[in-house]
């Protein structure tokens, strides 16, 4: 059936973008220190989401993940915490999900999440964000200084990725 199939196949995409590169890396021309790449696109909740107006401004963390990957899962209570402990208009984080398939799964696993979510999640539908940010590796996180430049990539799980953000956060 195709619901079976659509299953598969995000099991089998998450498994693929997860072991695709042992060695991580930007995609072309993207490398800290270039300037970020504007995106928009709607959260699960509707709501319009616009890093240009943000760009230059403040400083930004991009966290991309699935919902199938343990690592992805287990920074969100870290990532809320994170833009809890900032205002957003100094600091704001946005979830950028992976799943193209089953979106109707990835909203009703976000649900879950409700009491604590206090950043918007989009999905990447075309997977044209990750591409431009040469993700390649689940968790991955870009951080955007101030001035609208990538000023740090973190690809693949770290058991101390919330106290990096933090102190890269810091000294931004």
């Amino acid at each position: 059936n195709s619901l079976g199939s659509a299953r598969i196949a995000a099991v089998l995409f998450v498994l693929l973008i997860h072991f695709s590169s042992i060695v991580p890396s930007f995609g072309a021309g993207l490398k800290e220190g270039s300037d970020a790449v504007a995106f928009s696109g709607v959260d699960l909740l509707g709501k319009p989401v616009d890093i240009s107006p943000l760009l230059g401004k403040q400083v930004i963390v991009l966290k991309f993940g699935s919902i199938y990957c343990s690592s992805c899962v287990k920074s969100i209570s870290n990532l809320a915490g994170l833009q809890k402990k900032y205002s957003e208009d100094k600091l704001k984080v946005i979830g950028i999900n992976l799943d193209i398939y089953g979106v109707f799964r990835v909203k009703r696993f976000y649900r879950g999440y409700r009491e604590q979510l206090n950043f918007p999640i989009l999905i990447d539908k075309g997977l044209n964000i990750s591409r431009t940010y040469g993700v390649s590796t689940l968790p991955s996180i870009i951080i955007i200084n101030k001035e609208g430049k990538i000023a740090r990539a973190m690809f693949g799980y770290q058991e101390t990725e919330l106290e990096a953000i933090m102190e890269f956060a810091r000294n931004l």
